[in-house]
């Protein structure tokens, strides 16, 4: 359970010296028990625990983890440890003894149950609980000095002063576990909500204080802000503005989309250390990039077709690196169709080109009806259509396509002499390297569509 947990990936290995305590009570009990087998294996066990929990307790000083760890993952170190050792210990019991003993066991045992309740309703820890801990503490080590620093018949026993100094330092150090982290989660929680309120007041006034903006002012506010966030931006691409750079490239980022259009991508020097504040912040920036870029008419101009609201080739050549780049590195297989409405020509010279364009933009609308956010639906000239389909084989293309041909056919246009049909051709279907093999699978699915108009229309054809 504790591997499955989340922890950093940067965590200080001199952290491990915790694990002198275990093994020094172990070499110090060890001459007063007949227990040596048991003894061993409880040692052992605590030392595996203190290898598997202390980078989950580190994650917590971090801010990275609820508050409730601070509670079971010492209890289930310290509390072991002192238990482990005092029921090796050669027996003196009494009364009073055991029912101290018993509390200790059950307190511990409550702790233990209420900090994984706290983590995972992700509650707070409450002053009952922390007084759990300090009473539990004390008796668990009050029971350890009687049955360790006395001898059976109440004579002191031999090296008093060490075992009373590492009685000493193991409660402090089990104390200090449980309230340096808390402190520390307090403070990081207090220095992250002071940024949430400085970056929601930037987005808010984003770009508002500019006459003027230009493209790389935008792009430069964006990289502050998007820094300020999380140190871990390396650099802003904005498509909407001829692919513009501001930082530096990396093989890894977030893409900024807006009402189904790329607006750029944002790079991080690390994937893992991309924290929730920057997930929570980039699409508000990414909301407000796009409400600027509409305002100012960019968008528009620069990359969709004024009839359809599709991409045009514009907006494809600007959107294509950012969809290579993420099939790339994730290793996902893309698929490109081109689809062309048959017998197109003949219905304007028969019905106008008031009727083709509205033809046009009903089979936009199923187009964009029919795909998800991430792919790509082109109008690539006159009465063709270029889909670019990510995480999606040939096959499955093949049929997304068939359920597409079926809305269009569907379509009510009056006054058409015939029925409404489209032919479309497919290739790719491998994750793509470079731009340029797209360019080569739209040439190949071009060709398909080519045989699939030879073959009669209304079809659909693979790239062999």
């Amino acid at each position: 359970m504790l591997g499955s947990l989340p922890h950093p990936k940067r965590f200080p290995l001199w952290l491990y010296a915790l694990a002198l305590i275990p093994i020094a009570a172990f070499l110090m009990a060890r001459p007063y028990t007949d227990q040596d087998a048991q003894l061993a294996i409880l040692f052992a066990l605590q030392l595996l625990l203190l290898y598997y929990a202390l980078p989950r307790w580190y994650a917590l000083t971090r801010g990275e983890a609820p508050e409730g760890r601070a509670i079971w993952v010492p209890v289930l170190i310290f509390f072991g440890s002192g238990i482990t050792i005092w029921f090796a210990l050669t027996p003196s019991y009494n009364d009073t003894v055991m029912v101290l003993a018993a509390f200790v066991w059950l307190l511990g045992l409550w702790l233990l149950v209420a900090g994984l309740e706290l983590e995972t309703a992700g509650r707070a820890v409450s002053l009952g609980h922390l007084t759990g801990v300090a009473v539990g503490f004390m008796t668990m080590w009050v029971l350890l000095i009687n049955q360790w620093c006395l001898s059976g018949n109440g004579n002191i026993a031999v090296n008093l002063q060490q075992k009373l100094w590492l009685t000493v330092v193991a409660t402090l150090t089990g104390a200090l576990s449980i309230f340096l982290p808390l402190y520390l989660f307090k403070k990081r929680s207090e220095m992250r909500l002071a940024r949430w309120g400085s970056i929601l007041s930037q987005l808010t006034t984003f770009l508002w204080k500019q006459k003027n903006p230009s493209p790389r002012g935008i792009a430069r506010e964006l990289f502050n802000l998007l820094r300020k966030g999380c140190e871990n931006v390396a650099g802003v691409r904005l498509a909407v503005f001829d692919d513009l750079l501001v930082g530096e490239k990396t093989p890894h980022g977030l893409t900024m989309k807006d009402r189904g259009l790329v607006l750029g991508r944002v790079y991080l020097h690390d994937p893992e250390r991309c924290d929730g504040l920057l997930k929570t912040v980039l699409p508000l920036a990414t909301q407000r990039l796009g409400e600027v870029v509409h305002s100012l008419n960019w968008r528009s101009q620069a990359q969709t077709d004024p009839l359809t609201g599709l991409l045009n080739r514009r907006g494809f050549e600007l959107n294509v690196h950012y969809l290579v780049e993420r099939a790339s590195q994730e290793k996902k297989p893309v698929t490109v169709g081109m689809l062309d409405i048959d017998y197109f020509k003949q219905v304007n010279d028969d019905l106008g080109h008031s009727v083709g364009d509205f033809l046009l933009q009903e089979v936009a609308k199923v187009l964009k009806n029919s795909l998800r956010s991430e792919d790509l639906a082109v109008r690539w000239g006159g009465e063709e259509f270029l889909v670019l389909l990510t995480d999606i084989d040939i096959t499955q293309a093949q049929q997304i396509f068939e359920r597409i041909r079926k809305r269009i056919s569907s379509l009510q246009i009056s006054g058409l002499k015939r029925p409404l049909t489209v032919s479309v051709g497919l290739a790719g279907s491998r994750p793509p390297q470079t731009v340029d093999e797209i360019y080569e699978w739209i040439v190949r699915a071009d060709f398909s569509l080519k045989k699939a108009k030879e073959s009669g229309r209304d079809r659909i054809e693979k790239d062999d």
